[in-house]
């Protein structure tokens, strides 16, 4: 296993406290990461990362803003590596939905709102919230690929 530390400026995103991390990496064709915090106060943080969201959700793309692009120290899109978070949940029961084959099933969702770009080579990075977005889903069902909300409440 292969380890590196990122330094998330300004910490997660309502997690500030959360800045100083190990992203710990399996094999090269791993899908998925371990990001662990190594600050005292926020010890407890630990998430699971796609470390390449842009094959696991097609048509996924963002621009981040010159200003942190600059501030990451960035000159290529190749000096950046991108992480989404992943989430689980299990479907509601039968009784609770009309759609008995999901329910009580695991899902797992990528997170696209916010993704944290690092600097592959200094380990510098920050999580850019993205703004609404109609090009893309904000969850995605990744076990299916299919859209679980786009984030908007229309």
């Amino acid at each position: 296993m292969l380890s590196a530390p990122v330094t998330i400026i300004g910490g997660l995103v309502g997690i500030p406290e959360a800045a100083n991390f190990t992203l710990l990496l399996g094999a090269p064709e791993d899908p998925f990461a371990l990001l662990r915090c190594n600050d005292a106060e926020a010890a407890w943080v630990e998430l699971v990362v796609a470390t390449d969201p842009f094959a696991l959700a097609p048509g996924y793309e963002f621009d981040l803003p010159d200003h942190l692009v600059d501030q990451l120290g960035l000159s290529a899109p190749a000096d950046a590596l991108t992480l989404c978070t992943v989430s689980t949940a299990v479907q509601p029961t039968e009784s609770d939905t009309a759609d008995a084959d999901v329910a009580g099933q695991r899902t797992v969702r990528l997170n696209l709102a916010g993704p944290i770009v690092v600097n592959r080579a200094t380990g510098d990075a920050v999580q850019y919230v993205v703004p609404n977005s109609s090009a893309f889903q904000v969850r995605v069902d990744i076990a299916s690929g299919a859209a679980a909300g786009n984030g908007r409440d229309d």
